[in-house]
């Protein structure tokens, strides 16, 4: 129904700016809702927008054979999907506590973070502020395996990404638009300056690559699959070999919303686990604060509150090789000065 980012629209239209802003103007005339529609209109409805949605689908697809560079381009996609995750279908991401049959219990907690110092990390260190979030997951997971006798040396996890695939002007419709990448988590780099530069590089490859774009372009083909086929596969699960835990990472507005007169303090995502995965980081930013907030099933990971004090130390241990950084680059420029002087 709807993305992160479609969400977080939601949350501004439902909040205001100020304490004490006006409330809006009543409508008109009342609103009233559409009675309830029968099965067999819901059927009529359900029909008309997959025989639509197919027939544009046939068209485009039709008229790109009589345009050669977007035929390229989809060629490139294709290739692209190939190369950039052949790695992931070739090797399995190892198996970790984690990983495995899920119950039907859930739990989840949180772990705040201050936004301006996610930022001056970025600024010291470098990358964007989504690669220091992943260094930060990935010496939390590090540190969580080798407290539970898992050795990390060398060890790469895997971790799903959903990249927002909206355009500008897409921005406040709702719907689902959003692609995936296969990320890396380092979790057997233990030096975090290393660790965020090993992040930074692999996302800078996978964009570079268009990963994102290309798996994009692959799953809209599998939406013209029939509805009744797509609910006979439904009946079969794969096992999961490629991934260990899903991240994502859900930019909010930096500045204190209010609803009816109320301030909204935090916000702590959940997220939906599935694929033997029982591990979910949802990740939002909102009024200066960074929130980490794992889901998790207890049955595979009974301990999610240890889990987000190593992210903590993760975290303090990335700022504090940040401000050492910073120092260092202080006395360089301080040195330079007296001898220019």
């Amino acid at each position: 129904m709807v993305d992160g980012i479609s969400g977080v629209d939601l949350i501004m239209v439902l909040h205001d700016l100020k304490l004490a802003a006006e409330p809006p103007a009543p409508p008109p005339t009342p609103w009233q809702p559409q009675p309830l529609p029968d099965p067999l209109t819901l059927l009529q409805d359900a029909m008309q927008d997959w025989l639509t949605e197919t027939v544009q689908w046939w068209t485009n697809e039709s008229l790109r054979l009589l345009r050669p560079a977007e035929m390229t381009e989809r060629v490139r996609q294709m290739t692209t999907v190939m190369t950039s995750s052949m790695s992931a279908l070739l090797w399995p991401a190892p198996r970790v506590s984690f990983n495995g049959p899920l119950s039907g219990e859930r739990q989840f907690a949180w772990a705040e973070f201050s936004f301006t110092e996610v930022r001056a990390i970025r600024v010291v260190l470098g990358g964007t502020v989504n690669d220091v979030v992943l260094a930060v997951i990935a010496g939390g997971l590090g540190r969580y395996l080798r407290a539970h006798g898992h050795r990390t040396e060398e060890v790469e996890l895997r971790t799903m990404c959903p990249v927002s695939m909206r355009r500008e002007d897409e921005r406040g419709a709702l719907g689902n638009l959003i692609s995936m990448i296969f990320m890396p988590l380092y979790v057997g780099i233990t030096d975090p300056v290393e660790r965020l530069t090993a992040e930074r590089a692999a996302m800078e490859r996978l964009k570079s690559q268009d990963q994102a774009g290309a798996l994009y372009a692959l799953t809209s083909l599998f939406n013209q699959v029939p509805p009744a086929w797509q609910a006979v596969s439904g009946q079969f699960t794969v096992p999961n070999l490629l991934l260990n835990t899903v991240a994502t990472n859900i930019p909010g507005p930096q500045i204190p919303l209010y609803l009816a007169g109320h301030k909204l303090l935090a916000l702590y995502p959940l997220g939906l686990l599935a694929a033997n995965i029982g591990l979910f980081n949802a990740i939002v930013s909102y009024n200066q604060k960074l929130i980490i907030s794992p889901t998790v099933d207890p049955q595979l990971m009974p301990d999610v509150w240890f889990y987000t004090d190593c992210l903590k130390a993760s975290f303090a241990e990335l700022r504090a090789a940040a401000e050492r950084a910073a120092a260092t680059a202080r006395l360089h420029s301080s040195v330079q000065e007296q001898v220019a002087a």
